[in-house]
């Protein structure tokens, strides 16, 4: 769905954590499906957003994941620290500079899996027709990913910490998607996660 005389919608996949709650090395882990997490995530955010790029943060001493990411698809963008808001800004701020038809932005996380390619697909279409954020949700309760226009691409530029871009949120308000996909819900955060 990717491409179209207007632009293109990058994916920025969030890579960077140290996965302290599970014990570390969380990205590595195997699904059910028998491949590591966040190469999962990558590979269904590639195939969604095919031919488009997507851009992942690692962290710069992750070179296993790393290797793998790339594998995959992924153009890595290594951190030397910081948070998620930390990661969005360089992501942006990479990816612009060598994508310049961007049109929307979709921000995905690692550490979920098992978002349903068709999701990644709307939410990356409806960041690209709306002015503001857009999200999928599911029976009400919001999930990832979010999409942004890329006219709030120097607003995310600007982020720094931990929160990531919940105050460009708040700020603004959020489109909500309604999809059929429990995966909008199901982050991983202890191994337990990983049996639910």
């Amino acid at each position: 769905m990717n491409r179209s005389s207007a632009g293109t919608v990058a994916g920025l996949l969030l890579a960077a954590g140290s996965g302290q709650r599970f014990g570390g090395d969380k990205l590595l882990t195997l699904t059910r499906e028998g491949m590591p997490m966040g190469v999962q995530a990558a590979h269904r955010l590639c195939r969604a957003l095919a031919p488009g790029p997507v851009y992942a943060a690692v962290r710069a001493d992750d070179h296993a994941l790393a290797a793998m990411l790339k594998e995959v698809g992924c153009q890595v963008v290594t951190m030397e620290g910081g948070g998620m808001g930390d990661s969005l800004a360089r992501l942006v701020t990479v990816a612009r500079s060598k994508t310049p038809a961007v049109v929307a932005w979709l921000v995905a996380l690692a550490d979920m899996p098992w978002v349903r390619e068709e999701t990644l697909v709307a939410v990356a279409a409806a960041a690209a027709a709306h002015s503001i954020p857009v999200a999928p949700c599911l029976d009400g309760r919001r999930g990832h990913p979010v999409g942004f226009p890329a006219g709030m691409s120097d607003a995310l530029c600007a982020l720094t910490g931990d929160t990531g871009a919940r105050g460009l949120i708040e700020r603004l308000g959020l489109h909500r998607l309604e999809v059929d996909d429990d995966g909008i819900l199901r982050d991983v955060d202890t191994p337990a996660d990983l049996d639910r």
